[in-house]
């Protein structure tokens, strides 16, 4: 019985231990709604959450197409500050060309310390065709990702023509279309913009820039995009610094009634910088309940409800 028993026991033991690393497999690539598309052709990385593209950063690969690898990968380590081994510069030093984070790939023959997304020694490099078959960001740029992702995220690395949304349809990934909505309103534009021939941020449909104006937009989509009239035909803009109303250049008084946050600019998630109390201040231009004065430091914008 003692012997029954411990065989039992040894038998039920080694299924645990080898269905333990199975388990936490397939936990991390459930629990994983993100995946990352790395387009070799406009050297640019796009990060997608929930189906939605997140953000979209330059990069920099391979000096050659074959030197980066093409086709689809897991993340599979995680690594701040890792060393520079083939010239023994330390993790964390200014000179580690591999900048202070590294995401490995599962390239197959390599266990995730050959190919991998990390930052860089040059930030000028990024953008460019520089590496011996690492993708490179700007150090800034890959310790944000960096935080974003969990070991098992799916990393698509092709070289097409196509916007990020098409590459992830054509591979089987989540991708959650935008809706649009018929709209008339006025935008006004806070900084130089780009211009695109469809609502997703992807060079290939860059064609032009506006300065920063009011113009009227007739679309918008739920993840961020107006359609707009230009002088040369529609165009798609994305809302970052944008905000809605009418640009009226007018010097007026407004009184304020309570203490009143400043702004950098007219969003209610911009940086502050300061705060007035209860006074009467001169406002130049308006934009719906936004006012842009003058202070003695500078000028701000205001949020009068």
């Amino acid at each position: 019985m003692v012997k029954k028993g411990l065989y039992s026991l040894i038998i039920f033991s080694l299924i645990a231990v080898m269905l333990m690393p199975l388990k936490t497999i397939q936990a991390a690539e459930e629990e994983t709604n993100s995946y990352l598309i790395i387009n070799k052709a406009v050297n640019e990385l796009a990060y997608f959450k929930d189906g939605e593209v997140v953000r979209v950063f330059d990069v920099g690969t391979g000096k050659s197409r074959k030197l980066t690898p093409e086709g689809t990968f897991k993340l599979i380590n995680k690594v701040k500050n890792r060393p520079y081994y083939k010239e023994k510069i330390p993790g964390g030093s200014p000179k580690n060309p591999l900048g202070d984070r590294w995401m490995g790939l599962d390239v197959p023959g390599t266990w995730g310390n050959t190919y991998g997304i990390h930052g860089n020694n040059n930030e000028r490099s990024i953008g460019k065709y520089v590496s011996a078959g690492c993708i490179r960001m700007h150090n800034e740029d890959v310790r944000w990702l960096y935080d974003q992702l969990s070991t098992g995220t799916t990393v698509v690395i092709t070289y097409e023509n196509k916007d990020f949304q098409a590459i992830a349809l054509d591979h089987g990934l989540n991708v959650k279309l935008p809706k649009i909505e018929k709209v008339d309103k006025k935008v006004t534009v806070l900084t130089e913009k780009s211009l695109y021939e469809k609502p997703i941020q992807y060079k290939g449909y860059a064609k032009a820039k506006i300065a920063a104006q009011t113009v009227t937009a007739f679309e918008e989509t739920n993840n961020g995009w107006y359609h707009i009239y230009t002088w040369f035909g529609d165009a798609w803009i994305s809302k970052g610094s944008t905000v809605e109303g009418q640009l009226v250049k007018k010097e007026m008084k407004v009184a304020l009634t309570t203490v009143s946050s400043l702004y950098a600019s007219p969003n209610l998630t911009a940086v502050t910088v300061g705060a007035l109390t209860p006074q009467t201040v001169k406002s130049f231009e308006q934009i719906g309940n936004w006012h842009h004065i003058y202070t003695w430091f500078g000028d701000a914008w205001i949020y009068i409800e």
